[in-house]
């Protein structure tokens, strides 16, 4: 496991984390049929990047302890009653997988992946999306493209494509 420091802080409670492979630590609070999904796309990432990804607990706003669970589980500045997948690098990211079903033609493919992203910015900072070989590369630059072009604010598109890692970035220039 990569040393970590001040860019890869760790979330609190890493006695509650196991190890997944090199790169990857998993709440043993994550949810339980999200866990091989997220684990995939976690080791994916790490992989890649050579940087440890945590898979972070999922702690429903329902539960009566809920607040106190997530001041103590969670590393701080997640959104109220929100869940991301993963912490990554200091920032919270959502994974989401798109499916081989989801291709019809380009602009259909372009609005689920923007839908994807929607969804994903709404827990987390920045998104991990896992798109089928069968969507071609221009598809998916054209979508995740217009969508970071859309926002106000600095996030990251990961993308898994043909086993490749593609990082799509939104830097808002200071004035």
């Amino acid at each position: 496991m990569k040393q970590i420091n001040k860019h890869n802080p760790a979330p609190p409670r890493l006695d509650t984390y196991i190890k997944e492979g090199d790169y990857v630590l998993v709440s043993n609070y994550h949810r339980e049929k999200e866990r091989d999904e997220n684990v995939r796309m976690a080791r994916f990432l790490g992989e890649m990047t050579r940087e440890p990804v945590y898979v972070l607990p999922h702690i429903q706003p329902t539960l009566k302890n809920a607040d106190l669970l997530r001041k103590e589980l969670l590393p701080s500045g997640v959104k109220k009653n929100k869940n991301p997948d993963f912490y990554y690098k200091g920032r919270f990211v959502d994974g989401k997988s798109i499916t081989v079903y989801d291709l019809k033609e380009a602009d259909r493919a372009k609005r689920n992946i923007q839908k994807k992203i929607k969804v994903g910015l709404k827990q987390a900072d920045d998104i991990l999306l896992e798109i089928p070989e069968s969507y071609p590369l221009s598809w998916i630059n054209n979508a995740v493209q217009g969508e970071l072009n859309s926002l106000s604010h600095n996030h990251i598109i990961y993308v898994k494509y043909c086993d490749k890692l593609l990082i799509f970035k939104k830097i808002k220039q200071p004035h």
